[in-house]
C-alpha cells in the first residue's frame, strides 16, 4: 500500500477543496493510504475527519501581497517579502519535522500538494528528505517575479505537474525544461448528484422569497474582486431596465481577511446601482449545489484567467447554461453557442445582452443545459478524473 500525504492551504471548501474531497472519497483505498494536512480550521477538516482519513493541522498564515500597481509600474514591497519569507521557513520546517516523523512509521511514497502555500512550502522539505512530490496547479500565476519563481521551481522540485486546465499548462510552459513532467487533468465532478427535482428547485424559491416561475441568474465563488461580482452588478443593472420580472443571487463569502471590505462594497454598489431589491447575497452555502440547479443562467464573470472553474460543471451537469469570460479554463468546458456563451471580461454590456437573450427565449435555455448536461457526462465525470490521477501514481 502506497501512503500519500495530501497537503492544502486550507481549511474552508473552496474549488481546489472540493476536488481534493472528491479525490479522498474515490481513491483507491487498497492500493493508497492518503493522511491529509490542511493549514487553517475549518469545515474542509471536518469533511476529510468524516471519511476516516486522518487530517493533520499545520497553520499556514496569509501571506502578504507583494506587488503594488502603480499605473504601469510594478512596485516590490521588502517588508511583505521579508514576512513571507520568515512565514516559508516556519511552515518548511513544521512540514520538514511533521514528514520525518511520518516516515519513521510508515514511508510515505510520495506527497500531493493542492495549493501555492503548501507546494512551496513541502517541496524544500520532501527534497531534504528524499520523499516524491506532486504539485496539483489550481491557479494560474500572474506575471511577473511570482510566475518566475514558481516556473524554476517546476524544474527542481517535482516529480509531476497536474495542471487542472492547458490554460494553467501552458502558464509554465515557457519555464520548463521537460514538458513532459507536466499533464492536464481536468476536474470532475460527480453527475448524479448534481440532479435537483422541480420540486425540490420551487421549495428552494420558496425558502429565499422567490415566487416560482421568477427567472433567477447567479454567480457561486468566493467574493473576491477579480472574480467579476462588480461587472455582474453592473450587467444586473441593464437587464432590470428591460425585464423587471427577475431575481440575482451571489452565492459565497470572502476567502481572505485581506478581502473583507469586498462583500460591503458589493452591498452598497447594488444599493448605489438601485437594483438592492433585485440582488440577494447568500453567503456561504455547505451545499451550494442546490441553489445552482435552481437557476437559469450561471454567469462566472471572472476579468483574470479562472484556471478552471468547477462551479461550471456544477452548473452544466445541472442543466443550466452558462456565460462566462473567455479567458482561461472556462474555453475548456464551455462550447460557445451551443452549451453557453463566451464574453470578454469586464464588459457588462455584453454579459447583459447575452442574459437578456436567453431570459427572452426559454426553448435556448433548455437546449444549452441539455447540451451542457451531456458534455460534462462525456468529458469531466469524477471516475474520469480519479483514473487519471492514479495513472500519474502509478507512473512513479
Amino acid at each position: 500500500m502506497k501512503k500519500i500525504i495530501f497537503i492544502d492551504d486550507s481549511g474552508e471548501i473552496g474549488g481546489a477543496e472540493k476536488v481534493l474531497l472528491s479525490l479522498l472519497e474515490n481513491l483507491n483505498r487498497d492500493i493508497y493510504l492518503p493522511e491529509v494536512i490542511v493549514g487553517t480550521e475549518g469545515n474542509f477538516k471536518n469533511r476529510i475527519e468524516n471519511l476516516g482519513i486522518k487530517c493533520y493541522l499545520i497553520q499556514m498564515h496569509e501571506w502578504k501581497t507583494m506587488e503594488l500597481k502603480i499605473n504601469a509600474l510594478t512596485v516590490y514591497k521588502p517588508l511583505a517579502f521579508l514576512y513571507n519569507f520568515l512565514s516559508f521557513l516556519h511552515i518548511s520546517c513544521r512540514l520538514l519535522f511533521f514528514f520525518y516523523q511520518s516516515n519513521r512509521k510508515t514511508n510515505i511514497d510520495f506527497i500531493h500538494t493542492n495549493g501555492i502555500k503548501s507546494q512551496i512550502c513541502a517541496s524544500f522539505a520532501a527534497k531534504i528528505l528524499g520523499i516524491k512530490i506532486i504539485w496539483h496547479e489550481h491557479t494560474i500565476q500572474p506575471s511577473g517575479l511570482r510566475r518566475l519563481i514558481i516556473g524554476l521551481m517546476g524544474n527542481l522540485f517535482p516529480e509531476r505537474i497536474i495542471a487542472v486546465s492547458n490554460a494553467v499548462k501552458n502558464s509554465y510552459c515557457f519555464y520548463l525544461k521537460n514538458l513532459k513532467k507536466i499533464v492536464t487533468i481536468h476536474n470532475g465532478i460527480y453527475f448524479n448528484k448534481t440532479y435537483i427535482s422541480s420540486d425540490r428547485i420551487a421549495n428552494i424559491k420558496e425558502k429565499f422569497g422567490i415566487p416560482k416561475n421568477v427567472p433567477v441568474v447567479g454567480m457561486a465563488s468566493f467574493l473576491r474582486p477579480w472574480k467579476g461580482h462588480e461587472v455582474f452588478l453592473k450587467a444586473a443593472k441593464i437587464v432590470v431596465s428591460v425585464f423587471k420580472n427577475v431575481k440575482f443571487l451571489i452565492v459565497g463569502n470572502t476567502q481572505f481577511k485581506k478581502e473583507h471590505w469586498y462583500k460591503n462594497y458589493l452591498l452598497e454598489l447594488s444599493k448605489d446601482l438601485g437594483i438592492s431589491e433585485y440582488v440577494y447575497f447568500l453567503g456561504f452555502l455547505e451545499d451550494p449545489i442546490t441553489v445552482i440547479a435552481m437557476l437559469d443562467i450561471l454567469i462566472s464573470a471572472s476579468v483574470l484567467e479562472d484556471p478552471f472553474p468547477t462551479v461550471i460543471l456544477e452548473a452544466q451537469a445541472s442543466a443550466v447554461p452558462v456565460i462566462a469570460t473567455n479567458i482561461g479554463g472556462s474555453k475548456e468546458i464551455i462550447e460557445d453557442g451551443i452549451t453557453g456563451y463566451l464574453i470578454p471580461p469586464g464588459d457588462e454590456n455584453t454579459l447583459a445582452q447575452k442574459i437578456c437573450m436567453l431570459l427572452n427565449d426559454p426553448v435556448k435555455r433548455i437546449q444549452m443545459g441539455y447540451q451542457g448536461r451531456k458534455r460534462i457526462e462525456s468529458n469531466f465525470t469524477i471516475v474520469k478524473f480519479v483514473r487519471e490521477i492514479e495513472r500519474v501514481y502509478s507512473s512513479l
